[in-house]
């Protein structure tokens, strides 16, 4: 079966891709190595190029189309898409979206040179860019397609790479497309994720959770996604125990949508301190809200 592959720019979509290739076989088909040869074509860098596919729409109806015709006449291929929107047009396919911390984002595109095309000073020159040219995606694939593709639903895996090294990625990723493709079960669409990458919003209390062998078994953790940050919003003291064992990642899902009006006003640095003292670590980086 394909695998349709999205998610933050600076994510390790890229990375992926080309150790499943060398790996297992996959071929790679990628609509941002079309996007960076068109903008060098055009001598534009990707922020321009967006600009313009922004009123000009036969440059995305040429992309579509060729992963279309891809999908449809190689449905058996062991294909991978990297692709903002190949999960809305691949008929059948894994559908994995990535996510990462901004500023980890923003350090791993600085230490990888990607031509002309896409030039940047420092880190928080890369932090502007990224989030420019995020919202102006966002935006025109709204407005063209009517979809979101930020918004979890649409996938089988999110998975969170700000903490894990690519071999682990990979491992996470090949086995539960193992389970996606081969079990007679239902699957059930998840969201993988470091305790180091989950934000407090209330003080962490001492955990009635199974123990850390048996925690991947156990109820996930509800959190709600805001500004690329995730916030657990329902523990029972989880969190807690997942930062103490230090486990290397934790199962989540989405809160439903009609959080607590409070959400907000519970959050504090405070808060903050006490999950980098469970966990013996420093959080990536911190949101505003805190």
């Amino acid at each position: 079966m394909q695998i349709t592959i999205t998610g933050k720019l600076g994510s390790g979509k890229s990375t992926i891709c080309r150790l499943l290739s060398q790996r297992f076989g996959f071929e790679v088909f990628s609509t941002g190595d079309l996007h960076r040869s068109l903008a060098k074509k055009m001598g534009l860098d990707t922020i321009a190029l967006n600009r313009l596919m922004g009123t000009d729409r036969r440059y995305d109806r040429m992309i579509d189309d060729e992963v279309v015709s891809i999908s449809r006449t190689r449905p058996n291929d062991r294909i991978i898409f990297d692709s903002r929107l190949a999960w809305h047009f691949v008929e059948k396919s894994f559908k994995i979206f990535t996510t990462i911390d901004p500023m980890v984002a923003a350090k791993r595109v600085l230490a990888s040179p990607r031509g002309e095309e896409e030039i940047y000073t420092d880190e928080e020159d890369v932090l502007h860019k990224l989030k420019l040219r995020f919202n102006l995606e966002k935006n025109r694939f709204k407005e063209i397609y009517g979809v979101d593709y930020l918004d979890y639903s649409n996938f089988n895996l999110i998975l969170d790479t700000t903490w894990f090294d690519p071999d682990s990625i990979i491992d996470i990723l090949l086995e539960n497309y193992a389970n996606f493709t081969t079990d007679s079960q239902p699957f059930c669409s998840k969201i993988i994720i470091s305790p180091k990458s989950l934000y407090p919003t209330a003080p962490l209390t001492d955990s009635s959770s199974p123990a850390p062998g048996d925690f991947f078994s156990s109820k996930p953790l509800k959190v709600v996604c805001r500004d690329c940050y995730h916030y657990v919003v329902e523990d029972d003291g989880s969190l807690g125990l997942a930062l103490s064992a230090n486990l290397p990642y934790v199962h989540a899902v989405l809160a439903p949508a009609a959080c607590p009006p409070t959400f907000a006003s519970r959050l504090g640095k405070e808060l903050i301190a006490q999950a980098e003292a469970k966990g013996c670590f420093s959080y990536a980086s911190l949101p505003d809200i805190y």
